[in-house]
């Protein structure tokens, strides 16, 4: 990690609004947490919802920032497809619709590869790009690449709970869970899941915010939408931060090879790369205060 820069200290930030707007045939939910200066707009990876920055954003003081729910996840509707190059072009239109600004766009996952297809579309509503473990291939990876057919491991996970309490208690102690910070894991639980009533389901207990045919679907297109060349000439300030641990999970070791591409930072025109060989693929998960410290170094 770089020095140099510091981060704001813990604040208790009043709670975000929560906002909805009609894109691309989807109503799509963000929240907002009114501030100064730059705008942070955030995008969370497959599965996640907009709560699991937290975190994160106790640490940017007095900071605007307005986190998205992908279609398909948290409060967002279920409205396909739920193709990457869809995902992009939501989060373009949003940057539209809300007449943003100066904005400074903080990705993870899925969520880094839709930022950067919003900062191409868009560059000059952009001041600077954080890309937290982006899933971007190597171009010949794309080429050879061929559409998902089977079924994802995702689509048997775990759909009805009986609470966040009850998800918690199952996830604390697993990996990659057992990584995170205990308020991020909480966080997770605590806005991942909704009432039965919110899918016109009757019975008790929860469902998953982001339903599981649904994160499969999107795990099956991260081959399909290659963006290498719009990111090469990309003329923005870009941080790329890659994690350098993988978990062992001995039921789906696909998982253990990393979804990032070593020479993406290389590959575009004004990127940063920043290596953490200790932190696996959640970073903001694991270490909310790198990513804040990053963030606040391209707010200012």
């Amino acid at each position: 990690m770089e020095t140099g820069a510091t981060i704001s200290a813990p604040s208790v930030r009043q709670a975000p609004i929560q906002r909805a707007i009609a894109v691309n045939d989807a109503k799509i939910c963000y929240f907002d947490w009114p501030g100064a200066g730059p705008t942070v707009l955030m995008a969370h990876g497959t599965g996640f919802h907009a709560r699991c920055w937290d975190a994160v954003i106790d640490l940017l003081g007095d900071a605007h920032v307005i986190a998205v729910e992908h279609r398909g996840h948290g409060r967002s509707s279920k409205t396909p497809p739920y193709d990457w190059g869809t995902l992009g072009a939501d989060m373009a239109a949003i940057v539209e619709a809300l007449h943003l600004r100066d904005v400074v766009g903080v990705g993870h996952s899925l969520g880094a590869h839709v930022m950067i297809q919003a900062g191409c579309a868009l560059t000059e509503r952009f001041r600077a790009l954080l890309a937290i473990d982006p899933i971007l291939c190597a171009p010949e990876d794309y080429a050879r690449a061929k559409p998902f057919t089977g079924v994802h491991p995702a689509a048997k996970r775990r759909n009805i709970w009986a609470s966040p309490d009850a998800m918690y208690d199952s996830f604390k102690d697993r990996e990659p869970f057992s990584r995170w910070r205990p308020q991020v894991l909480r966080d997770y639980c605590d806005h991942g899941l909704l009432s039965a009533a919110a899918y016109d389901e009757e019975g008790d207990g929860f469902r998953l915010a982001c339903p599981p045919d649904v994160e499969a679907q999107v795990y099956g297109g991260d081959r399909q939408c290659d963006i290498t060349a719009q990111a090469a000439a990309l003329d923005l300030p870009v941080t790329v931060m890659r994690a350098g641990v993988r978990p062992e999970r001995p039921n789906n070791p696909q998982n253990d090879i990393s979804p990032f591409w070593p020479g993406l930072a290389n590959h575009m025109r004004r990127a940063t790369d920043v290596f953490l060989p200790e932190l696996a693929h959640a970073i903001p998960m694991e270490d909310p205060d790198v990513v804040a410290d990053h963030i606040q170094r391209l707010r200012a």
